[in-house]
């Protein structure tokens, strides 16, 4: 199965690649910052068509034609971003990736995120470890926030109640972490 998921993000990943120097054409969703482009419409329907071919009873939740809430129930589901960091990618900034997951029963059996502008393959499988380009990833020994680097993101979600919560919480890990790094403050990125 791993295979078959590294296989589609590489395709997609193609399609993210050939685009990104382009103009993006893009539109709001729900906010200024929260962009759909043509692009992440057209990788998204590639993911699915490539899943639905060869399982064609697995249910998909995809971030671009999902209506509202998903929820995961048991079902085989297909969980999909066909570009995470749509932002970045409309301005330019090389931090965004195809993201494709695999659930059955509620767990998660494997995952890849790639990044085609760095050439980065994170894979996953439940059992079997992660992956970075092919080299096994571990965990963290780091057991103490204080020893912590902690990176966030705001989230394309910008309503005043939920910017405030964010902020709260930002606030107290950054001030027990050793290190922080919030992208939305601290990257600075000019247009090309």
């Amino acid at each position: 199965m791993l295979d078959f998921v590294e296989c589609i993000a590489k395709e997609a990943g193609s399609l993210i690649l050939d685009a990104f120097d382009k103009p993006p054409s893009f539109h709001e969703k729900v906010s200024y910052a929260d962009l759909v482009t043509d692009t992440d419409q057209q990788v998204e329907e590639l993911i699915k068509t490539n899943i639905h071919k060869k399982y064609p009873s697995h249910k998909i939740i995809a971030e671009e034609s999902a209506s509202g809430r998903s929820t995961l129930t048991s079902e085989p589901t297909w969980i999909i971003d066909p570009i995470d960091g749509t932002s970045n990618f409309v301005s330019k900034f090389p931090f965004c990736a195809v993201s494709i997951g695999y659930f059955k029963d509620k767990q998660a059996q494997c995952a890849v995120v790639f990044n085609p502008i760095s050439n980065h393959m994170f894979l996953a499988e439940r059992g079997k470890g992660a992956f970075m380009n092919g080299k096994k990833l571990s965990v963290s020994p780091c057991i103490d926030l204080h020893n912590a680097l902690i990176l966030t993101d705001w989230g394309g979600d910008r309503n005043a109640a939920n910017l405030d919560t964010k902020a709260a919480n930002i606030r107290r890990l950054i001030s027990e972490a050793r290190g922080s790094t919030i992208r939305r403050l601290t990257c600075v990125h000019g247009e090309k």
